[in-house]
């Protein structure tokens, strides 16, 4: 597979190199077994001495996992890829890679609030200092530099309110002070931007969410733009911690990527449509979503991805009370915390993903007690505007 295919092409096939060449199925194999087998002792130890590069334990490597790592790193653009239990692991792996004890490191304040957890709280107990910042405030990120920082986190489009932050200009102005950039793209999926291209260093993703894209897997996976990193990053933090993907998941993750560039193409054209009509929408205060014109980084989205994805904050009118009455009245679009599945899906992020965040800092990026998170889904767009209606009726 070469860069000259097509994404949808690159995703379907892969790299193609961990089939089982003596039978060559047409489906990847799920390879469960621990351990490998060595000719002898000689080369056992031969291979000790470059484990990234044989099967030797699963821990350290499986043939079905590192299918989804090179098919991750491909699409992305970079280096390599290391995948991870879980998004929240990735992200943990992504930072320590980056920044170590004694260091300081720049995040962005509208986020998820698993990542404001890990770098805020968490990272004080590893001797590592954050500091929240606006990464499209460049002039106060300069002014929150100090000696000791090594790295920018920022994510685009953000969670929960899908604000957008310009990628060229925040990798330009990192490295010219020295610092790494590490962005969380699950929002967007590569299939609808790939950072490293802006010059990003690092690259997250919760895979149970887009690229998993049926709410049956968690996962999470580290894209690197160089080998050395990925090196750092695979020892250190995954072998080191033990928190590998199984190659159970990952065999789920691997067919969630044949079919990512379908959904996302779908899923994005119904978001845009649904945004546009419930930017008219008497009971709706607010809709923001990087698709509308009137989102303040339309001009940037339409830079930096392919489509505008499916993800929007809706803030209905009349605050926390209407918002849960809207919430709690939905039939054909789900209640859950999650995002990115191929049905829809909605929740309150002041009590439930940013719970852990001020009133004033979550109004200060857009979102209030009337805001609602909504995954848009593989639905057809009439029978979600049906349900939203009766809801907000």
């Amino acid at each position: 597979m070469t860069d000259h295919h097509a994404f949808a092409t690159r995703a379907l096939h892969g790299p193609r190199i961990y089939r089982d060449h003596e039978f060559d199925p047409a489906v990847e194999a799920i390879y469960t077994n621990t351990t490998y087998h060595f000719p002898d002792a000689a080369t056992a130890e031969e291979w000790f001495l470059h484990p990234r590069e044989h099967f030797l334990y699963s821990r350290y490597g499986n043939p079905t996992v590192r299918d989804f790592e090179e098919r991750m790193a491909m699409l992305e653009g970079g280096a390599d890829a290391v995948a991870f239990a879980s998004g929240t692991s990735a992200f943990l792996a992504a930072l320590l890679t980056v920044v170590h004890a004694g260091e300081h490191v720049l995040l962005q304040r509208h986020c998820y609030g698993g990542s404001f957890y890990l770098a805020s709280k968490l990272g004080p107990m590893l001797g590592i200092d954050a500091s929240l910042i606006d990464p499209n405030d460049l002039d106060a990120c300069s002014a929150a530099i100090t000696p000791h920082t090594k790295a920018i986190c920022i994510e685009t489009p953000s969670n929960p309110s899908a604000q957008i932050v310009d990628l060229a200009a925040v990798t330009d102005w990192a490295h010219g002070h020295d610092l790494a950039v590490v962005v969380d793209s699950t929002f967007a999926s590569p299939a609808l931007q790939t950072p490293i291209a802006f010059g990003a260093d690092v690259v997250w993703h919760s895979a149970s969410k887009y690229i998993g894209g049926h709410g049956d897997v968690m996962g999470g996976v580290v894209v690197l733009r160089t080998e050395e990193r990925a090196e750092d990053l695979w020892e250190r933090w995954m072998t080191g911690l033990g928190t590998n993907l199984s190659p159970f998941n990952a065999f789920l993750l691997v067919r969630g990527l044949k079919t990512l560039a379908l959904r996302m193409d779908r899923q994005s054209a119904t978001a845009l449509a649904l945004a546009q009509w419930l930017a008219g929408h008497p009971a709706i205060a607010q809709v923001s979503y990087p698709g509308l014109e009137s989102h303040p980084g339309h001009g940037i989205a339409r830079k930096q991805m392919k489509a505008y994805g499916a993800m929007m904050a809706v803030t209905v009118a009349g605050g926390r009370d209407a918002a849960f009455r809207f919430h709690d009245r939905l039939q054909l679009i789900l209640r859950t915390t999650s995002l990115g599945d191929v049905c829809s899906l909605i929740s309150h992020p002041a009590s439930t993903s940013h719970r852990q965040f001020s009133e004033d800092d979550r109004l200060a990026w857009g979102v209030s007690q009337g805001t609602l998170r909504v995954s848009i889904g593989l639905e057809d767009l009439a029978d979600l505007q049906v349900d939203i209606d009766q809801a907000l009726g």
